[in-house]
């Protein structure tokens, strides 16, 4: 990902902060409402992910920003002016090599945030104890009769309908009648 030209800012976006935590922002104002307000001063680690989201979000600014010099001097390039020229050349080499240094912050940063991320992951399974295990058990047993349920109501639903039309798997009707004959006779 070193390569300017080939980098996109926006793939390394800002990461979920806190307990609110959501990756989606289109709804994170909705969960910002759901939540019960909280008097407590963040955590430094929340402190130190919404500091790297700010960075995130300025060294996007800076690398749009660099990108539009570079290539604003590449359009003077073609110019006939050799002192033109060469303070063209100039300025896409140092706004190059500005590319260059903020595609490595941003991809510090982004090892950061995937560091403090990794951090909170393991301190909730380092306090999964076994009352969140009880209650794992039973969110997974709620979620499969519910599953059980729609798919009895889907085969009974198909039933139903399959009696009253008269249709069955092929070959079916022969040996419907067959037995029916049999009953009969």
């Amino acid at each position: 990902m070193s390569d300017a030209d080939d980098f996109d800012p926006a793939l390394a976006g800002a990461w979920p902060v806190g307990r609110g935590a959501v990756y989606r922002p289109d709804i994170a104002e909705a969960v910002d409402e759901l939540l019960l307000e909280t008097k407590s001063e963040p955590s430094p680690s929340e402190a130190l992910q919404s500091l790297l989201n700010e960075m995130q979000g300025e060294l996007k600014a800076q690398f749009d920003v660099f990108k539009k010099i570079r290539v604003d001097a590449q359009d003077r390039l073609d110019g006939t002016d050799e002192g033109e020229i060469k303070l063209a050349k100039a300025d896409v080499k140092s706004a190059s090599d500005a590319l260059s240094l903020i595609v490595r912050t941003i991809e510090k940063v982004d090892g950061l945030q995937r560091t403090l991320a990794e951090d909170r992951m393991r301190a909730e399974e380092e306090s999964f104890d076994d009352d969140a295990y009880q209650k794992l058990l039973a969110d997974i047993e709620r979620k499969i009769n519910e599953r059980v349920d729609e798919r009895a109501r889907m085969r009974l639903g198909d039933g139903i309908e399959g009696a009253k039309a008269g249709t069955g798997p092929p070959g079916n009707d022969d040996a419907s009648e067959k037995c029916a004959h049999e009953e009969a006779g």
